[in-house]
């Protein structure tokens, strides 16, 4: 007879042998870099962690021992897979609102020169304000 205790062949004792944030119920987020700004970030749970794969609630798989996907060629994305409050999400999200505030700021300054050249100076001014606007939000999330 089998000795109860012993463990299964190729699993370790502790099936969650890795970073101690990889459990189920966990917040995760999938932060892909190789694209424009700070990453593409999708945040998501943690349904299910197997010998050797972590299932999230959308339905993504990582393999436990890499966490994280190549797409393949070297200029291609490569998404990983992070604790939600690791540091690395929380710098591209920074970097995501910046060119957010960027972008606004941008479309307004863009709008307000069609709006002079137009000679539709009312909406010139609204424009100047939504660009004055977009700027006072860029400068507080850069400091």
């Amino acid at each position: 007879m089998r000795d109860a205790t012993r463990t299964v062949r190729g699993m370790d004792e502790n099936v969650n042998s890795g970073p101690e944030w990889l459990v189920a119920g966990a917040d995760v987020c999938e932060l892909t870099v190789g694209t424009s700004g700070g990453g593409l970030i999708l945040g998501t749970t943690i349904e299910r962690v197997l010998k050797r794969d972590v299932v999230l609630t959308n339905g993504h798989r990582y393999n436990r021992s890499r966490l994280k996907k190549d797409t393949g060629g070297p200029w291609d994305p490569t998404t990983y897979l992070l604790p939600a409050d690791d540091p690395k999400v929380i710098h591209a999200r920074a970097k995501n609102r910046v060119r957010r505030h960027k972008n606004v700021a941008r479309r307004a300054a863009d709008a307000l020169g069609r709006a002079i050249g137009q000679g539709d100076y009312e909406t010139a001014r609204a424009e100047l304000a939504a660009a004055d606007a977009a700027l006072t939000a860029l400068e507080q999330v850069e400091d």
